[in-house]
């Protein structure tokens, strides 16, 4: 939501996340200072989070506390300011419950963003798909993860928790200028698509193979049976611009692993290619995570 002040203009977003992970509160940070910089204000300035904690009647404390010192750290590492957490508990919740509100105050009376989004612009993805998923699944199935992969292993995943911020590469694409930036999120890289042909009108002609995946990401999902191109991805953006390889080039530059992934197209079709298969990008199924969030529920 955008709202015009006599000084400028005022971005609100809200995300919600659920799990119990310890970094769920991290992750929750990640998803609502991602959005914001992607409306394309300038973040951080002037910007801050307030944050409400829903939680179990069962969880411990000590739990709780971990979340908080989490949400924190941060905020303080975005150079947000943290207005408060507000906490109460539900006897209906086994998952936390998240909700970060953030606002960001900006001079002026537009974004860097031109949102003139037009058929055969290219699409650049960034990062990897199912990362956010695959360090989620990490935190809530460590025990059995050890049993089935070596230390090693595991320890390359949590190497990767930084990348769940987005704030280098979104600045990066405000330098080159895109038309438009768009966090994937929950759902994974297929439902993210679908969002940006239904907000923009128009169709798309996207490559499966050039969708990153790191290796660890695959290998965890052939174990649970998940879907990794539907399996959450906070920290991956989406940019529409009219160049992408001038665009890649300068991610690359910062280290940022960026591909050309298709094009939009003047019409409806959602085509999504796989070497000489083709088929169309289906609307949004629930993000793979809640498979997990569904057996560990019932099992209990």
């Amino acid at each position: 939501m955008r709202i015009e002040t006599e000084k400028g203009y005022v971005v609100c977003k809200t995300k919600m996340v659920c799990g119990s992970e310890p970094d769920i509160g991290i992750y929750a940070v990640a998803a609502l200072v991602n959005d914001l910089a992607a409306e394309g204000v300038g973040f951080p300035a002037a910007g801050s989070v307030s944050v409400q904690l829903i939680l179990p009647v069962q969880m411990p404390n000590s739990n709780k506390y971990t979340i908080i010192k989490g949400i924190k750290k941060a905020c303080r590492s975005c150079q947000i300011k943290l207005q408060g957490i507000q906490e109460e508990r539900h006897a209906a919740l086994s998952e936390c419950m998240i909700i970060a509100t953030g606002t960001v105050h900006a001079a002026g009376t537009g974004t860097w963003q031109n949102k003139r989004i037009l058929p055969g612009q290219q699409i650049v993805m960034t990062k990897w798909a199912g990362l956010e998923g695959t360090l989620r699944i990490v935190d809530k199935k460590q025990e059995e993860l050890k049993k089935r992969f070596t230390p090693f292993f595991l320890k390359q995943i949590e190497e990767l928790r930084p990348e769940i911020f987005a704030l280098t590469e979104i600045g990066a694409a405000r330098d080159a200028g895109v038309s438009a930036v768009y966090q994937i999120g929950g759902g994974g890289i297929l439902a993210a698509l679908w969002r940006l042909s239904e907000e923009t009108g128009l169709g798309m002609d996207v490559s499966l193979k050039r969708i990153f995946i790191r290796q660890e990401t695959i290998e965890i999902c052939e174990h649970f049976c998940l879907n990794p191109y539907q399996l959450a991805s906070g920290g991956s953006m989406l940019m529409i611009t009219d160049n992408g390889e001038i665009l890649t080039n300068i991610l690359h530059k910062k280290h940022i692993e960026a591909a050309i992934i298709g094009s939009l197209t003047d019409n409806h079709d959602k085509i999504i290619r796989n070497g000489e298969d083709i088929r169309y990008i289906d609307r949004p199924a629930p993000d793979e995570l809640n498979k997990l969030f569904m057996e560990e529920n019932y099992a209990g």
